[in-house]
């Protein structure tokens, strides 16, 4: 299945992350999160911050893209 779907196996989930105190974690770590994100919400981290263009899937696989 990663063979078909390479996009699953680089990044994180947002589910696998944890926000404290403005900066984003991965779970049970204490450094800032630097990397990608990938399934219905996709984009970029760089220290704990979210940058750059954001994508966000619906149900429906409609896009929304937004930036926060």
């Amino acid at each position: 299945m990663v063979l078909l779907f390479p996009a699953l196996a680089l990044g994180e989930t947002m589910d696998d992350l944890v926000k404290r105190d403005g900066l984003y974690y991965k779970k049970f770590t204490v450094v800032p999160f630097t990397g990608n994100t990938t399934g219905i919400t996709q984009g970029a981290f760089r220290n704990g911050k979210k940058e750059g263009p954001w994508v966000s899937f619906s149900s429906y696989g409609r896009e929304m893209i937004f930036e926060d």
